[in-house]
């Protein structure tokens, strides 16, 4: 066989596997939404497909980030903590919570041109809507109730959130008429479930994320999120109204418990204050503190950082919000760098989101929702994947473009 034809065998062979890859995280980005099974069964496929082929390649794409040192100082304090944990068989198994950054990393290598990305884009918002309408059939069905049609509501409100934030962000992006309707469709949809489902923590986090997109993206809206509240407020039961309400009572159940539980943390931090008591659940050291708590006992401590510091201690609190400034710093850096429209939207609907993510976090420890942080990592890896894309292909911005080996036929795949 001549030089040619062997370049076109290998061609078919690199067309072929890209198109299980890029499926595979298509199918795994219409399913996050749903059960936790499907997506991660997903996840491992597609992460098996990547490493399959890069044994076949004889390579490795994976490319450093600005994001690797926060991750590593995260990972390094939980190390740390580990000799000193209360439960050291349940802190090791709590350390597959960074497989799930790994989703990140997989996006970034697997998607490889605009195209793969506005389908990922695509499948999650369809999946997405799909979720929001099984939400909403469920509150007609029983209106009385906070929406929990396939999780509960805080895990449901989370889901939605993000959902909704990242639809917003893309409206704003230029496209064709279907692609405006798919993203605002999702927005709508989902803000309404998400408002059904009366999770407070995670209605404070759109509240703020759409804040930024629309301070950045257009100021004058702002005067209208007070008009879409009170429409909003205006359309919910009675009951959930008494909830609403209750935001800022102290007296109110929720807020006294949680009141209780952050106080009850101080406390144990005071008393760990170097390594913590090691990532566990939080329950037999919450009910050595509070022997009275009857069934209001804290699993964890309702708030990210405090949970941290709970858990592992001030070292762990510096790697993590370390952690959380390097995203931030990312996520800036992609969207100020970016040049095409549909990145723009992607990376600064990350960053608001990201921050509305740290909002909620302060009411919630949602950085151990593995449903809800999986489709966070999702959306930041596909915004290292269109940061990547856009350095690619533009390699005289003065930025150095990371490694990108070009896959013979991937025009074709991409097509």
């Amino acid at each position: 066989m001549n030089r040619e034809g062997e370049q076109v065998i290998a061609a078919r062979k690199a067309g072929a596997w890209d198109r299980a890859l890029g499926w595979a995280v298509v199918a795994m980005g219409f399913g996050l939404p749903f059960y936790i099974a499907i997506s991660q069964n997903l996840f491992i496929l597609a992460a098996l497909i990547w490493i399959a082929d890069q044994v076949r390649r004889k390579r490795c794409d994976v490319a450093r980030t600005p994001m690797d040192v926060g991750f590593l100082a995260y990972f390094a304090a939980e190390l740390i903590s580990l000799p000193f944990s209360t439960n050291l068989p349940q802190s090791l198994i709590y350390l597959r919570r960074f497989l799930l950054i790994g989703m990140v990393y997989l996006m970034g290598a697997a998607i490889r041109d605009w195209r793969w990305l506005r389908r990922a884009l695509w499948a999650f918002l369809g999946g997405a809507a799909l979720y929001s309408i099984w939400g909403l059939a469920f509150f007609i069905q029983h209106p009385d109730l906070r929406v929990r049609h396939i999780h509960n509501s805080i895990t449901a409100g989370g889901i939605t959130f993000l959902a909704a934030g990242l639809a917003l962000s893309l409206c704003f992006a230029p496209g064709k008429r279907e692609w405006k309707w798919l993203c605002g469709g999702t927005a709508l949809l989902a803000s309404l479930c998400l408002f059904l489902t009366n999770t407070r923590g995670s209605m404070l986090g759109l509240l703020a994320a759409a804040s930024v997109l629309l301070a950045v993206r257009r100021p004058r809206l702002l005067l209208a999120l007070p008009v879409v509240i009170a429409l909003a407020y205006a359309t919910v039961p009675s009951s959930q109204k008494e909830r609403i309400r209750g935001f800022f009572d102290p007296n109110w159940e929720s807020n006294r418990n949680r009141l209780t539980w952050w106080k009850t943390g101080l406390e144990i931090f005071r008393d760990h204050p170097i390594v913590g008591i090691g990532d566990v659940g939080t329950e037999k050291m919450y009910i050595r503190y509070r022997p009275n708590a009857g069934g209001k006992i804290a699993g964890h401590m309702h708030n990210n950082f405090l949970h941290i510091a709970v858990t592992l201690g001030t070292i762990g609190l510096a790697g993590f919000s370390f952690m959380l400034w390097r995203v931030f710093q990312f996520l800036w850096r992609a969207y100020r760098a970016a040049h095409d429209p549909l990145a723009s939207s992607l990376s600064l609907g990350a960053f608001a989101l990201f921050l509305g993510f740290n909002v909620n976090g302060l009411f919630e420890w949602n950085f151990g929702d593995q449903e809800v942080v999986t489709i966070l990592w999702f959306i930041i890896g596909l915004t290292l994947a269109s940061w990547r894309i856009g350095l690619s292909q533009q390699p005289e911005a003065g930025q150095p473009s990371p490694e990108l080996p070009a896959r013979a036929g991937a025009g074709e795949v991409a097509a």
